[in-house]
């Protein structure tokens, strides 16, 4: 009965280290970004990520990328803070980047494509998966976990502070490699959250007493609109 949640798992969760170890590892060279210092190439990256955005029409929150933004520190691991959005447009565009590069960075370009392809691939199939996008799942997720943990290994080999294995990765494997045919991003929360976001938002214009009163009476109060706006469009 329990079945793990795509966007905390994925976007919120193992994406945050494959964004923050894929940076890390690329912006401590002048191969992608020829900028004498890292400022410098952070400063071309940002530049870079947000014509891409603009140029797919992908809207983003995200304002610069800093060391603080990947947790970029010498005793900690790498993660990218920011929404699981924001995690979905920087991988996206982390393919395109590094496509030029592939044979400079094999398995980082193999863990970023396979990984944007399986994700994308569940998300735009339906309820239930076929037997042929069931195996797509399969194969894709494969050659993300193997080569994100030949990545890890490495690492660890080399006493370097990347590509952090934590139980989400786990949660991860049972999602591709699942025996139901349900689709598992259809239990990823993003409504969920969102309409805990909005709730937040009216919790901090109304007094401490009483405010989940206060909260469902305004809830109430703008239902009618909102219906009446379905009814009209």
């Amino acid at each position: 009965m329990v079945v793990p949640d795509l966007l905390h798992v994925w976007n919120l969760g193992v994406a945050r280290d494959v964004i923050g170890s894929t940076l890390r590892v690329i912006l401590s060279g002048q191969v992608v970004f020829g900028g004498p210092t890292i400022p410098d190439r952070m400063h071309l990256a940002t530049e870079s990520l947000k014509r891409f955005a603009r140029g797919e029409r992908l809207p983003q929150r995200l304002k610069k990328l800093t060391k603080n933004k990947i947790g970029w520190e010498s005793k900690k691991f790498p993660s990218f803070a920011s929404s699981g959005y924001d995690a979905y447009v920087v991988g996206l565009w982390l393919e395109y980047i590094l496509t030029p590069h592939e044979r400079t960075f094999p398995e980082i370009y193999s863990v970023i494509w396979s990984s944007n392809k399986v994700i994308s691939l569940m998300y735009d199939a339906g309820h239930f998966l076929s037997q042929k996008e069931k195996a797509s799942i399969e194969i894709l997720g494969d050659v993300f976990a193997r080569g994100f943990l030949s990545l890890a290994n490495a690492a660890l080999q080399q006493n370097t502070k990347l590509w952090r294995v934590k139980p989400k990765f786990h949660l991860l494997y049972h999602i591709f490699f699942t025996k139901r045919t349900i689709n598992m991003c259809r239990y990823s929360t993003w409504m969920d959250e969102g309409f805990l976001k909005k709730c937040g938002k009216t919790l901090q214009l109304t007094a401490a007493k009483g405010a989940q009163q206060r909260l469902l009476e305004r809830w109430l109060m703008s239902l009618p609109v909102h219906l009446n706006k379905i009814l009209r469009s």
